[in-house]
């Protein structure tokens, strides 16, 4: 990659680059060569640490460390915290089961993704994060969901959040902290109840309940709070397979209600 990557930083264009399923446990200091790289896709390798030349790449946007188990996410964190440009990380998929504390270091970043992996808990110091729009956490089946409303509920500006099979059996009142979000997606959960609280979420536009569209079991939820009247931004409601038997009359207050499925 050393030899590669001397080759590689003089072309004018070249602003994405993917290692994919190469088996590298290391990449070498001279990545910084690659000024003008905004993509860097690395996705089933065998990284434990980053390099440090890698924070000395001014123009990336983008990092996927995807499906690699062994990566050491303080030490990813640290140094992915020095790119300014840095918008959207990818962390799926790497067995995370501890964050640690450096996550938070990301200051700069808009979207985290720490989806398809063993986490239980988010670290309390995530207010930090004041860029953070987007963060999904789908497929992390022990998740704590009242220690992740919390610690998510500090976040300024998270807009979006995926809890997509995260087998969540209710969507308890710690729901009702996450007032600033716009896009609340729990496709795929066996969730029986959803608490009143859901209305605190006033901005809300998107809500997604139901199975996702491969999925052919019926979700056991079988009835909506009336506070769900209370979310008249709500643009798009999904209750796909549900076992409903009927809506709150609160629903006839969703004027903004364009998409429903039933």
């Amino acid at each position: 990659l050393e030899a590669l990557f001397e080759q590689l930083k003089d072309l004018p264009l070249l602003t994405e680059l993917k290692i994919l399923y190469s088996e590298k446990t290391a990449l070498p200091n001279n990545i910084s060569l690659l000024r003008r790289l905004k993509v860097l896709d690395l996705n089933g390798n065998k990284l434990n640490e980053l390099p440090e030349g890698l924070s000395g790449m001014p123009s990336l946007e983008f990092i996927s460390l995807h499906n690699n188990p062994y990566v050491d996410l303080d030490n990813a964190a640290k140094v992915l915290s020095k790119l300014a440009s840095l918008k959207k990380v990818k962390i799926s998929g790497c067995k995370l089961v501890n964050l640690g504390e450096n996550l938070a270091q990301l200051s700069q970043i808009e979207v985290l993704d720490l989806s398809h992996n063993s986490i239980e808990t988010l670290p309390t110091n995530m207010e930090t994060m004041i860029k953070l729009k987007v963060i999904d956490l789908a497929k992390n089946s022990n998740l704590n969901s009242r220690q992740i409303f919390s610690s998510l509920s500090s976040i300024p500006n998270l807009e979006e959040l995926d809890l997509s099979d995260c087998n969540l059996s209710e969507l308890g009142a710690e729901i009702g902290t996450m007032t600033r979000l716009k896009k609340l997606i729990l496709t795929d959960n066996p969730i029986k109840k959803v608490q009143s609280e859901i209305g605190n979420l006033t901005l809300l536009e998107e809500l997604y309940l139901g199975a996702g569209i491969s999925q052919k079991e019926v979700s056991p939820l079988a009835e909506l709070p009336t506070s769900l009247g209370n979310c008249k931004n709500l643009r798009k409601l999904d209750l796909r397979m549900c076992q409903l038997t009927l809506l709150p009359a609160s629903f006839s207050q969703l004027g903004n209600l364009s998409y429903i499925d039933l």
